[in-house]
């Protein structure tokens, strides 16, 4: 859990690709979250911890501090950046394909 207070975070892309798909992913547990405009931090309304809403390339710096618990995030971010963090599992969204033309 994070240093700060006792809540779980989860950290999401703020825009992009993935964002719908990890909140369809978290809503597929259970977990209910009220949108709040452009706000960067929101509640779960039916549990406690806090989604973040951060820039891709933020996701794996914050849970490698501590400042996130988990974060949804395309593999090659780990692999781009190398951060000191556990994959715990693929979650069958977010696939891309690499198609090189000339």
């Amino acid at each position: 859990m994070n240093k700060l207070k006792n809540k779980l975070r989860i950290a999401i892309q703020s825009k992009g690709r993935l964002n719908q798909s990890s909140l369809d992913f978290l809503a597929s547990l259970g977990l209910k979250f009220t949108p709040k405009g452009r706000k960067l931090v929101v509640p779960c309304d039916n549990l406690d911890l806090d989604l973040l809403y951060l820039r891709s390339e933020d996701i794996p710096e914050y849970v490698s501090r501590g400042t996130a618990d988990f974060g949804i995030v395309g593999e090659n971010l780990l692999y781009e950046k190398k951060p000191k963090v556990k994959k715990l599992r693929k979650l069958g969204f977010g696939e891309c394909k690499l198609i090189i033309a000339v």
